[in-house]
């Protein structure tokens, strides 16, 4: 009865738009850290399930209080903003990326080995490591991020996803 309130269409669209900033970075539009650790734990939970891999990508942008203190706040949102593009198109449908600190981001990658998850990093190091940043007095910044990678077959003794990103932020891959 739309006399009595708002209608239907309507109250599910606000649902779902009070779902996706429950979820989503505001900043960036990728996954926050609430949204990260349910998705990990439910790969986790298929991958013992099926046997099959999963690997994180931790990530972590170089000296990002600098790029902050040295160029500006608007700077470093510019960066922020710039990887979580990166990361958005570098992905499969089915992974996920996630800011789930400051200036750190972790990414899902359900059925990849770790050879593929490190195939992964090192292109999105690459191609981050040759985007300009806009900065103040017209000049241009490049900055540097650097990548951990962890990977499970099947593995059942990680049952929340609290020590696989442990293992990824423990194994850097290149800068």
């Amino acid at each position: 009865n739309q006399e009595e309130g708002m209608p239907l269409h309507t109250l599910r669209t606000v649902l779902e738009e009070l779902v996706h900033q429950r979820d989503h970075d505001t900043l960036t539009g990728l996954a926050n850290r609430r949204l990260f650790d349910r998705t990990v734990t439910f790969e986790l939970q298929r991958a013992a399930r099926t046997g099959t891999p999963l690997s994180l990508v931790m990530i972590d942008i170089d000296h990002f209080k600098n790029v902050n203190d040295t160029y500006g706040h608007a700077t470093g949102d510019a960066v922020l903003i710039g990887l979580a593009g990166l990361l958005s198109k570098s992905l499969r449908i089915y992974d996920l990326a996630a800011r789930i600190g400051g200036e750190e981001f972790c990414l899902i990658l359900p059925g990849a080995s770790a050879h593929q998850a490190e195939d992964l990093a090192t292109r999105i190091l690459e191609d981050f490591r040759e985007m300009l940043f806009e900065a103040p007095a017209d000049s241009r910044v490049t900055v540097t991020m650097s990548a951990g990678v962890a990977s499970a077959v099947g593995r059942a003794d990680l049952p929340d996803g609290t020590s696989h990103l442990a293992e990824a932020e423990t194994r850097p891959h290149g800068a």
